[in-house]
């Protein structure tokens, strides 16, 4: 192929490499910071996400992501499951209906509190921590009159209702974080705590302990439930990257933990799920090398079909036809004759094969082979302008006739 012919193909191999590799870099930004994940989520790194959390229990105990149902969950006993930054209306990224259709039942809320209650029977700690509000959430079920979420299923379960009281703002509209002070005098932890969120709690069931109050409301809560507990926060921020940096209280996370020895960061409340594919069963049997095997197949298979393997003619692509594609055995035949027989040898070679064929023997008489070598000759003597190879050819077939 002539270099004027492989710089557009080079050129473009070029452009497609460095749109490849900008592109590659692109997401790998996005997944180093998390930020195409929820917040609160553990797989974010930036100040939204809670993967510094994350990583730093496992550091000293076992700390895993579930991706599945909270009913898929494995033994409960010793085992603390974080719900952080969970919506009032339930799996809120989610609408209503598509959670009907994804989980088969009329009350995807009152499933979902079944599925909690069971696991904390069974004895397990069960931290639910909801998104911090600064007003009535949106998409949810809220009564203007008394400020209240209607969350049916869990308020009739466990005795408690979502209430709210929205936070102060400043003349620009900003809201101020405010103070909620410890209740439970027995836990020793932290006098006071900065809380962004207007969710507060109204203990229906006497059961609930009050750990910490904003404006004498509760807006974290525990209680025993069968073998295990609940806790109910209304502001996940101290489960964040940025209260990890700016302020933090190890001694309430502790607290909150318990002292279960393995504790797991329920992702699936927040749209995030594992869907197993291909790629996860490549991933698992680690067959990359059968991968890239056939990959390298394919590339060849389409190599060999879109170019020639054999060489062009050097100042013969004047007598080219476009059917060099043919398939058949005549074409590949037509195809043989044009790249090694040139034009004023042909008669020549025609009636040099019909002399070795075995068959002619019978009409190959002496006569008839010097009229038709005499045709040869004669055609041969005229200038290439006025040959015509194919007239000559049929006058000493036509010679070379039995009838003839």
């Amino acid at each position: 192929m002539p270099r004027s012919e492989k710089f557009p193909f080079l050129l473009l191999a070029v452009l497609v490499g460095v749109f490849l590799l900008f592109t590659l870099k692109l997401f790998s930004l996005r997944f180093q910071t998390g930020d195409i994940y929820p917040p609160y989520s553990t797989l974010r790194t930036d100040p939204l996400g809670c993967k510094a959390l994350y990583e730093s229990l496992g550091d000293v105990s076992a700390s895993e992501r579930n991706f599945k149902r909270v009913d898929k969950l494995p033994e409960a006993a010793g085992t603390t499951l974080l719900f952080l930054g969970a919506g009032l209306t339930g799996r809120e990224d989610h609408s209503r209906d598509s959670q009907k259709e994804m989980m088969g039942i009329e009350d995807p809320n009152e499933t979902f509190a079944r599925e909690l209650e069971a696991f904390v029977v069974r004895g397990g700690r069960l931290v639910l921590s909801y998104r911090p509000l600064t007003g009535p959430p949106p998409r949810a079920e809220y009564d203007p009159k008394t400020k209240s979420t209607i969350m049916n299923a869990f308020a009739s379960r466990w005795g408690v209702k979502f209430l709210l009281d929205p936070l102060h703002a400043d003349a620009k509209g900003n809201f101020e974080a405010a103070n909620a002070f410890l209740d439970d005098k027995s836990t020793r932890l932290d006098e006071t705590l900065k809380w962004r969120s207007a969710l507060y709690f109204a203990l229906v069931d006497p059961a609930w302990k009050t750990i910490y109050a904003r404006n004498h409301n509760p807006v974290l809560i525990e209680r025993k439930y069968g073998s295990g507990s609940i806790v109910l926060c209304g502001d996940s921020y101290l489960f964040s990257n940025e209260a990890m940096r700016h302020d933090r209280h190890p001694e309430l996370l502790a607290w909150l933990i318990g002292t279960n020895n393995r504790t797991i960061f329920e992702e699936s409340h927040l749209g995030v799920s594992e869907n197993p594919g291909m790629m996860t069963l490549v991933k698992k049997y680690r067959i990359y090398p059968a991968l890239i095997t056939l990959m390298a197949l394919g590339l060849l298979f389409i190599w060999r079909n879109s170019m020639s393997l054999v060489p062009r003619l050097e100042g013969g692509d004047s007598h080219a036809d476009p059917s060099d594609a043919a398939k058949d055995a005549f074409g590949g035949l037509v195809n043989l004759l044009r790249r090694n027989v040139p034009p004023p040898e042909l008669l020549d070679s025609c009636l040099a094969e019909w002399k070795k064929t075995p068959s002619n023997a019978h009409a190959m008489t002496k006569e008839k082979v010097e009229k038709a070598a005499s045709i040869v000759a004669e055609e041969k003597a005229k200038s290439p302008v006025k040959r015509d190879l194919v007239s000559a050819y049929r006058k000493i077939c036509k010679s070379l006739s039995p009838r003839s």
